[in-house]
Parts: structure tokens; C-alpha cells; sequence
């Protein structure tokens, strides 16, 4: 690569003054079987919540809950750009960079460039080698094409030496070195830190979470044989199946992948509970939160001595757990975890982690195995709704950030923070016609969103009373409820397939968080979604099918014009 190209390509953005916000998009699978939801659906839900699948979004926030690391190592080329390093003199070359890029100036900072696929300007060669996370790269549309998200962690070892660097600028590529795609441009000062001095050699890389501590231009690095990681971790939770979840989030696995063992984990070592135990042995010697037997167990017990641990340490066997997982001398790098990784739906996660890990039946012979861990897989997905990867990658964050929505000049508020936006909701009719607002063809709405997000008091008003769901996959999610919301505009507001913890009596004002949308199960398996009507006439409760107002749709229609739904992503499936 040629100097004076990279050069020029960092000073036209860094004088353009690019920056462009992530904007958070909820992906939708186009193959839902889901086309309309009716009451007879409802009882026979099953097929819905089975083959529900993922949805992803883009990152919010960071979070620092820990740290660990994120996807595969893999071994990339490496250049030096800035100035050099000797051995002896740091020798700064102004000409060939000017030290400004979009995350600000580079100098002393621990930072690298990602670089281009050869012959391209796409600036994600490091972004394809490591086969990074959507929730860790930048939109297509950004000024960095889909490459890394700024300051993003890195790991990198080089002869033996690791340090964490975070990106800082991007720049063109060029041929392969030494057989490896060139992804890395190390600033001159963090190459002394490696004491790379060459013009081009090829290290280890591996992402790390975002609170992951960078190492000090000052510091000294981790000296290490090539493939020894940073210190082994585990983010921290309110619980040990929390931590697993995030931990699994962390590496990559999409949230119904990793929903998928935490639920197998419930039943080997918490009771069907997210209590994960690390001391549990059973009558015939099976132990740890998988509960691990024979020389399974035997090599939990090396890998936790080798680090310093031992076998009843948590941290140890998660990590022994991942371990497992990726051991290319095993069996289950093949069998379990890379079809994990290929699957969209969680019973296909539960099944596999079953069938070819834990082994408790016969493979096709565990309908009841399945069964029970599906139960626990609906009671992970409640209590996890709100949770995201912590301490290994950025947050999934698919609502507002805001306190409280929006309240009108009429003191209205559209009851939700964020959803998938339906244009058919724009117009509408109340009454069964060509285009009603509501699958049964009355005057309510739903509005499919990600578990937890928020849900908001459409106006004043005071919870009249809360109900459970007794009847289909609601039924397993102990956390979902519907409740009567008495505004004092005298109308009453019906909130379906909700986690909303406040007790009867609460007042909220317009635009003030109640609780969440709950879970794909809280859903009845097909989508999760808030559901809401007004009851007719004024002062009878809603929810009711045939007391429905249909004054109640010109009212939303306006409330969603006015938080700027132009039905942009239409989602057919309610």
C-alpha cells in the first residue's frame, strides 16, 4: 500500500467531518410462518414458538460488566503506518499520515487502521477475517462501510507479545502477507509496544469486549506464547444462567442460540431455574453446571488447574464449557457448535445442545427432554428479555433511549418506545374491511417489538387491574400479564402480552414507563407485540372483542404520525 493514498483517503473524511449516527434496526425473518393471529391460533400456539426467529439489531451502548472475548482468534497481516520503530528510536513521519481520523487525533493513543480487501475501498478486510458480529460493526451506509464500529477492541499477539488496541482510523489495503489477507495498520507507537519492526508481518487477532482496558502506550505488554488469551472472564449477572446468556452473547451466538444452552444448563444443574450450580455432582459422579462425567470431568479439572483454578470455580467452567465447543480435537466443534451457529429457531438450539452434548436420551427418542427444556427456554427468555451482552460486546439496544415517550398537545403518548412499524396502521379502518387494523378485524392494534421494550401510559391514568395469562405459551412465562389501564380521561385502555410489575392502584403519568413488552412466549409464540384497545363505551372496560371504540383508531393513527411512523418497515405478521 501506498502511503500517500491512505493519507489522502483519512484527511478527505477527517475534513468532510463524517459522522453518522447507528441508527437501530430490527431484522424481522421475511420467512415467519406467522400471517394472522385469531383466538383459535392462540390455543394451538405451538408451532409459533418453535419456529420463532431471531431477531438482531444493531449496537446501543456499551456496558462494563466484565470483559471477555468475542469470536474466533484468526491470524491476519499486519503493516505499520505513522512513523516507525527501530528498536531504539520512535520516529514520528508526518508525512504519512496526519494523525486525524474520525475517532479524533491518533497521537498517543493505543490504535490501529483496519484496512481494505485488496483491490477494493470497503475498509472491512479485519471486519471479514474475523467474521465480526453485526452488533459490532458500522452500517453499510457508514463513512467505515461496514467495517469495525469505532474504538472498537482488538487482542493482538504478536511474537509473543499481547496487547488490547482500539480502532482508530481506516485505510486501502494491499496484497496478502505471508499467505494472510492484510487487515491491520498498527500506529507507530502501538508497534513499539509489540516491537514490530518490520514493514509487514502477520499476528494473532481476536475481538474483545468494548470495557475491556486498552494497554497504555506506557504500559508493558502480556508476554505470552502465541495462542495464550487475556485472562479468563465471565460478565457479571444476577444470576449464574444470566452470566452463561451473556457470556454466550458475548461470543457471538445469537440470542435464541444462546437461550438454547442456557435452557439445557437449567436442567442439568438449576432445577429448571437460572441458578446455575458449579458444585452440583449427581449419585453418579456427573458435575458442574453441565454436569460433566467420566474423562469430560477429568478434563474440566486440567483446564481449571492449568489456569490457576479448580474444577468447582464458575468462571473455570464456563470457559471449559466454551472450550469444549471450539476444541477442533473434539467432537463438538462439528456436531454441536457450528450447527448451533447455522440455526434460527430455538428449539433447533435446545435439540442440538441435547441431543449432541449433554446426551441425556437418544438422539430422536427426546421428546420429553425437549419439552422440558423448551419450558425452561420460555422462563429464560422472560426474565432475559431486558438483558443483553455485557462485558464482551456492545449492548443490543432496539428502543429509545429516552426516560418516557413523547406526549402530545392532547396529553396523548404512543404507548410504546420503538416497534416494528406496520404501514397499514396509517390507514386502517375500526370494522372487518380489506384493511382492518386489527387481525380480527376490530379497532385495536398490535405492535410487534423486541422483548423488553418499553411500554408507556397512553395517557394519565392509574392501573384498574392486572390479569395472567392462563392459556397457550403466555401460560408458560409466569411474568405475563395483561392489564387494565383507567386513563382520567374516563376511557379504559387495555395493555396485552405485557411485563408490567406495577400493582393495581399505580399511576403513571402520560408517557411514563410501566413495564416492558414481554416475551415471544408473552406473545403466544408467534411475535412478541404490545396489544392495545379502548373499551366502548367510555367508563367500560376494555379487551373485550365486541366493546372495542372505534374512535380509538383515528387517535393512534395520529400519535404514530406524530412520533414519525411513516411505516417504513413493514412487518406483515399482525
Amino acid at each position: 500500500m501506498k502511503n500517500y493514498r491512505k493519507t489522502t483517503l483519512r484527511q478527505h473524511l477527517y475534513q468532510l467531518g463524517i459522522l453518522l449516527s447507528v441508527a437501530c434496526l430490527v431484522i424481522t425473518s421475511s420467512a415467519s410462518p406467522v400471517s394472522a393471529l385469531d383466538e383459535k391460533s392462540y390455543l394451538s400456539n405451538s408451532i409459533y414458538f418453535l419456529s420463532k426467529k431471531d431477531e438482531q439489531c444493531t449496537p446501543g451502548q456499551s456496558n462494563s460488566q466484565g470483559y471477555t472475548t468475542i469470536g474466533e482468534e484468526v491470524e491476519v497481516g499486519v503493516s505499520i503506518y505513522g512513523g516507525t520503530w527501530d528498536g531504539k528510536n520512535l520516529k514520528r513521519n508526518p508525512g504519512d499520515d496526519n494523525g486525524n481520523s474520525l475517532t479524533g487525533k491518533l497521537n498517543g493513543r493505543t490504535t490501529f487502521a483496519e484496512l481494505s480487501n485488496a483491490k477494493s475501498l470497503d475498509f472491512k478486510a479485519l471486519t471479514d477475517a474475523l467474521k465480526a458480529p453485526e452488533n459490532m460493526r458500522t452500517p453499510a451506509n457508514h463513512a467505515w462501510k461496514g467495517g469495525l464500529k469505532p474504538k472498537a477492541k482488538l487482542k493482538i499477539t504478536y511474537n509473543g507479545k499481547t496487547i488490547v488496541m482500539e480502532k482508530g482510523d481506516v485505510g486501502t489495503g494491499g496484497g496478502n502477507v505471508e499467505g494472510k489477507v492484510r487487515a491491520v495498520d498498527l500506529w507507530y507507537e502501538t508497534a513499539k509496544l509489540l516491537d514490530f519492526r518490520v514493514g509487514t508481518g502477520v499476528a494473532k487477532v481476536q475481538l474483545v469486549s468494548d470495557d475491556t482496558p486498552v494497554t497504555p502506550l506506557d504500559g508493558q505488554p502480556v508476554t505470552t506464547s502465541q495462542n495464550t488469551n487475556i485472562p479468563m472472564s465471565v460478565p457479571d449477572g444476577s444470576s449464574t444462567g444470566e452470566r452463561v446468556f451473556k457470556f454466550l452473547l458475548n461470543k457471538g451466538l445469537s440470542r435464541n442460540q444462546a437461550l438454547g444452552i442456557v435452557a439445557n444448563l437449567m436442567q442439568e444443574s438449576g432445577g429448571g431455574t437460572l441458578d446455575l450450580k458449579p458444585d452440583l455432582q449427581n449419585h453418579i459422579g456427573a458435575y458442574g453446571i453441565a454436569q460433566w462425567l467420566g474423562n469430560r470431568r477429568t478434563g474440566l479439572q486440567e483446564f481449571a488447574k492449568k489456569n490457576g483454578m479448580t474444577e468447582k470455580d464458575f468462571v473455570a467452567q464456563v470457559n471449559y464449557l466454551w472450550d469444549e465447543l471450539n476444541d477442533s480435537k473434539k467432537p463438538y466443534k462439528s456436531t454441536v457448535l457450528d450447527p448451533i451457529k447455522a440455526s434460527t429457531t430455538l428449539v433447533e438450539a435446545v435439540t442440538i445442545f441435547l441431543e449432541k452434548f449433554e446426551v441425556p436420551c437418544l438422539p430422536g427418542r427426546c421428546a420429553t427432554e425437549i419439552a422440558k427444556r423448551m419450558a425452561h427456554a420460555a422462563v429464560a427468555e422472560s426474565k432475559l428479555a431486558g438483558v443483553n451482552g455485557s462485558g464482551g460486546s456492545t449492548e443490543e439496544k432496539c428502543e429509545d433511549d429516552s426516560a418516557s415517550g413523547a406526549v402530545s398537545s392532547s396529553g396523548y403518548a404512543l404507548p410504546i418506545i420503538g416497534h416494528d412499524k406496520n404501514p397499514k396502521h396509517l390507514n386502517c379502518t375500526p370494522r372487518m374491511s380489506s384493511n382492518p387494523c386489527h387481525h380480527d378485524g376490530t379497532p385495536a392494534f398490535d405492535l410487534i417489538a423486541k422483548p423488553g421494550t418499553k411500554v408507556v401510559a397512553i395517557t394519565d391514568g392509574v392501573i384498574d387491574s392486572t390479569k395472567p395469562y392462563t392459556i397457550g405459551a403466555a401460560a408458560s412465562d409466569p411474568k405475563c400479564k395483561s392489564i387494565q389501564f383507567k386513563g382520567d380521561d374516563g376511557w379504559y385502555y387495555w395493555y396485552g402480552h405485557t411485563t408490567i410489575d406495577a400493582p393495581k392502584g399505580t399511576r403513571f403519568k402520560a408517557g411514563q414507563v410501566m413495564g416492558v413488552v414481554g416475551s415471544v412466549a408473552c406473545g403466544m409464540g408467534g411475535a412478541s407485540h404490545l396489544h392495545i384497545d379502548r373499551g366502548s363505551p367510555k367508563g367500560r372496560t376494555a379487551g373485550e372483542k365486541n366493546h372495542r371504540d372505534d374512535g380509538f383508531v383515528s387517535l393512534m393513527q395520529k400519535l404514530l404520525k406524530e412520533a414519525g411512523d411513516k411505516g417504513s418497515s413493514p412487518n406483515p405478521a399482525l
